[in-house]
């Protein structure tokens, strides 16, 4: 039965509940009919494999299978840095060169944020619009070919018709992306347990719908594995921001 979640930041023992279950629903969760754990075990055993394929995508010539693509984006979840929630942010930063037409700088940009960042899709599509502001056509269409391949590893997860159907992502970007694809906007989310795994229901219409239907996303990666690790950053940062004391100066009476 479905249990509706209100959408705040977990308490630090709820994140640790869930850290501690998050292997045992890695094994329950499959994507393609594979486990998440199984896929996690693949890059614990082939450490460096995920890294090369990566550097490979920034080159409009390089042929990437679809195994890889696989590979690279549900396995980018176990590399460190990991950060699914922090990526719908940075892609303002080449979307902004675009608009200023400084496309070199916007390629320079996609080029380190896909290095730093491996599995993020996004970038791909802006290295396509650059490349053909700045005429180069071929290059272009490699990306844009690139941003699709890459895409349709989640995009044919699933259907998002329900739970047992959702798309499988890895990064709650994707989540949009999918849905700008489909020709519908996105009008509200939700987050909702189903037997223990996580999803987001996106509320979403056409122009010419009155009413909005729902569409599942499993988030069990981004969720278990990207907030953690999203909330210890946070953390972290709201510490370097403290004031630190003088123990030297004198309180004022």
């Amino acid at each position: 039965m479905k249990t509706l979640k209100k959408n705040t930041r977990p308490t630090l023992l709820l994140l640790c509940l869930t850290l501690l279950s998050c292997n045992s629903l890695l094994g329950q969760v499959r994507v393609y009919d594979i486990p998440l754990d199984s896929i996690k075990q693949y890059v614990i055993d082939n450490p460096e494999y995920l890294t090369q394929v990566n550097q490979r995508t920034i080159h409009p010539d390089t042929i990437i299978t679809t195994e890889e693509y696989f590979y690279l984006y549900y396995g980018s979840a176990y590399l460190q840095g990991y950060s699914p929630y922090l990526e719908r942010s940075s892609a303002i930063v080449p979307y902004e060169f675009l608009n200023q037409e400084k496309y070199q700088e916007a390629i320079d940009i996609c080029k380190s944020q896909i290095i730093a960042n491996p599995g993020f899709v996004r970038p791909f599509y802006f290295l396509g619009v650059a490349y053909e502001q700045l005429g180069d056509t071929i290059s272009a269409q490699k990306f844009y070919k690139r941003f699709y391949d890459f895409l349709s590893i989640p995009y044919y997860s699933g259907t998002g018709n329900s739970a047992d159907s959702a798309f499988v992502v890895r990064s709650i970007d994707d989540e949009y992306i999918i849905v700008g694809e489909l020709g519908l906007e996105s009008e509200s989310q939700a987050l909702i347990f189903e037997n223990d795994i996580p999803f987001d229901i996106l509320y979403v219409r056409t122009q010419n719908d009155t009413i909005p239907q729902e569409m599942y996303f499993n988030i069990t990666q981004p969720y278990l594995l990207g907030l953690g690790l999203k909330s210890e950053k946070e953390d972290n940062k709201k510490d370097e921001k403290k004031p630190r004391k003088d123990k030297n100066k004198k309180s004022k009476d």
